[in-house]
């Protein structure tokens, strides 16, 4: 499990820092490659927790209530000083319709999914931070 959600913090840091479009092209592919569409609605899952956290952070809630990353709660708390200013509870919006457009068998390239994913979110970090 901590893979899955390791893997998925780390195709947060190709999306912001998609310059390195091609290592975030190669990524999703990967993610993408098996076709297991539980597995990368897991993925999606546990970059929730991460913005879940980022937005309790940002909320001083994390004082009363734990993180659920709460082994990387350093890296939570750098990207979320980094980013003040984003539209976090819009960012969980969006990932959620990705995770849902997933479960649905007449999206049939999950890979098309990924891309504006990472595109949506990139706007949405980097125009607001």
């Amino acid at each position: 499990m901590l893979e899955k959600r390791d893997q998925a913090v780390e195709f947060l840091r190709k999306i912001v820092v998609i310059e390195k479009s091609q290592e975030l092209i190669k990524m999703i592919e990967k993610i993408t490659s098996d076709r297991d569409r539980r597995k990368m609605q897991l993925l999606l899952y546990f970059m929730l927790t991460w913005f879940r956290d980022v937005l309790h952070y940002h909320a001083k809630a994390a004082e009363k209530e734990p993180l659920i990353n709460a082994d990387i709660e350093e890296n939570v708390g750098k990207f979320a000083r980094a980013y003040p200013n984003v539209d976090f509870p819009f960012i969980i919006s969006t990932v959620e319709n990705a995770y849902q457009e997933l479960g649905d068998p007449r999206n049939l390239n999950p890979t098309l999914i990924f891309l504006n994913l990472s595109i949506k979110l990139y706007q949405l970090i980097r125009n607001q931070s």
